[in-house]
């Protein structure tokens, strides 16, 4: 097994949010009925977080989208390509933003913002839509 500081930035994140994930099920299991109460007036404080943050995201989007639009900043660099794929260069996750903005010869970050406001609109669909997205899209 590697040492920790041998993985990668991202591998390293990955590895902390899943040992922290396990280590909260964990506690989940091992702690008695009441602070699973507690751990749910948390997730209801996260929701009403959520429900406040929508709109407020939807105007911040608009704001942005006018103000790039102004700046010309919503056009993306390069060709446009053929087919839609997955890019290869303009990645975070999966590539699929990256594609979508060259396919759409917009600048990949409103795309991302796109995506994140979507995902706190419903974050179900936006995932699921994201992986069939991945797996149905090459990679350029």
């Amino acid at each position: 097994m590697k040492k920790f500081s041998r993985y990668t930035p991202a591998a390293r994140v990955g590895i902390v949010v899943g040992v922290a994930l396990i280590a909260i099920g964990v506690i989940g299991l091992v702690v008695d009925r009441a602070s699973v109460v507690l751990w749910w007036t948390v997730i209801d404080a996260v929701c009403i977080v959520f429900d406040a943050l929508f709109p407020v995201s939807l105007v911040a989007l608009i704001a942005y989208l006018i103000w790039a639009y102004r700046k010309e900043a919503l056009v993306a660099q390069g060709p446009r390509p053929t087919n839609l794929v997955r890019s290869s260069v303009d990645w975070r996750i999966a590539g699929v933003c990256g594609g979508l903005a060259r396919w759409w010869a917009i600048d990949s970050l409103t795309v991302r913002i796109i995506v994140l406001l979507l995902f706190v609109a419903s974050p179900v669909l936006t995932v699921f839509i994201y992986l069939i997205l991945t797996l149905i899209l090459p990679r350029a």
